[in-house]
């Protein structure tokens, strides 16, 4: 019953922590490129990355369980929350602010997004190398699994968020 409980904090305060987020960004950004209907389907996207990682890392370990009585729904449920938070805070954090920069600059396209998101990608491996004396891996291991990460779901934010593939932005409607 522990795991089934523990999550929820973490999933409602990575809603929060969003709806935070967007709510500073439309104040600080009032002329955004970027409607609140997009940010919202770019959340929603960035939410089933997190949804597809954890059902892979849950249902194709590479060692799976010996036993048949292996919690799978349980441990996919602890890690997409678990996905979800560390996703939403680094969205709302840096990812959409970045998003907001970029767009109201007129740089702000997906292949500048995906750019930008390997240098977050490595202070993230970089952080939590340096902070986690738990985990054996080394920063390269580490960043082996945050760029691809980072990257597709920096793919999605600005897919659904909007974002133009090349060239200049433009206002968006909604």
């Amino acid at each position: 019953m522990g795991t089934e409980v523990l999550p929820w904090p973490f999933l409602v305060l990575a809603v929060v922590m969003a709806l935070a987020s967007s709510s500073l960004l439309y104040r600080w950004y009032p002329n955004s490129l970027i409607g609140p209907r997009r940010l919202s389907a770019g959340y929603g996207a960035l939410w089933m990355v997190c949804a597809a990682s954890a059902a892979y890392i849950t249902f194709a370990p590479p060692n799976p369980p010996d036993s048949s009585h292996y919690p799978y729904w349980s441990a996919f449920w602890f890690t997409f929350c678990f996905l979800s938070f560390f996703c939403a805070a680094g969205t709302a954090m840096v990812g959409a602010p970045l998003v907001f920069f970029l767009s109201q600059r007129g740089a702000g396209t997906v292949q500048v997004i995906l750019a930008a998101s390997v240098p977050v990608s490595l202070c993230a491996a970089a952080l939590i190398t340096t902070g986690s004396p738990m985990a054996p891996m080394s920063f390269w291991q580490k960043a082996a699994f945050f760029v691809p990460f980072h990257a597709f779901a920096a793919l999605c934010l600005a897919v659904a968020a909007g974002m133009p593939w090349s060239g200049r932005t433009e206002r968006h409607g909604t």
